[in-house]
């Protein structure tokens, strides 16, 4: 969502951020220095601005979420309390980046690790795995987290790709595996995104897989 500013400081801005995307792969910014100018330009500009800070999440917000952003979310059994089978999902502009490391959605200014990890793991282990994405500054960058729900369900195709939920611009998921979000639904379970079901759910803190931006 953009914020209320005049036309030419949006042009303005425009400008320095498409700058900024230009020198994305290059070293001629401090990397602090860039990734602030980043998000200061992604909140301004990007069309869908989603929450980045961790919460927790009851299942009234999750479904004033889903229809608010008009995500995607299938109906079962699982998720009958909150589901949105009829939302058209985000209409993401991706492009790859840092030799394909990475995915830059245009739409929503997130960017996503583009092969994930292929072991199943518990919140704790997908932690510990995202510290070492960061000690070893994958494609350049030592900020790597686990993304909200509100972020990962801008990821969800209602018309399913490959027999998954998600743009085949990600290398291919185990198609059972849920995937962590940063968000809680109580103090004992988390929310988990499911593209080959095309949900989103929660679950204990047990093994499943797998983790991203």
């Amino acid at each position: 969502m953009l914020q209320n500013s005049g036309v030419t400081e949006k042009r303005e801005l425009k400008s320095k951020f498409d700058a900024l995307l230009s020198l994305m792969n290059s070293k001629r910014l401090d990397l602090a220095v860039k990734r602030k100018a980043y998000e200061a330009a992604r909140q301004k500009l990007c069309d869908h601005y989603l929450r980045s800070k961790p919460t927790t999440l009851p299942v009234e917000d999750v479904k004033t979420m889903l229809k608010r952003h008009d995500y995607y979310c299938a109906e079962d059994y699982e998720t009958k309390e909150w589901s949105n089978p009829y939302g058209k999902g985000t209409v993401n502009n991706f492009q790859l980046q840092v030799g394909g490391k990475v995915i830059f959605d245009r739409a929503t200014g997130l960017m996503w690790q583009q092969a994930l990890s292929a072991d199943y793991m518990s919140i704790a282990k997908a932690y510990q795995y995202i510290r070492q994405l960061n000690a070893q500054k994958f494609a350049g960058f030592s900020d790597w987290r686990l993304p909200t729900l509100e972020e990962f369900m801008s990821l969800m195709e209602p018309k399913i790709s490959n027999n998954l939920g998600i743009n085949p611009v990600f290398e291919k998921l185990d198609h059972h595996a849920d995937i962590w979000t940063a968000d809680k639904r109580s103090a004992s379970a988390m929310w988990v995104v499911c593209f080959y079901e095309g949900i989103c759910t929660s679950t204990a803190s047990g093994e499943i897989g797998n983790p991203q931006k």
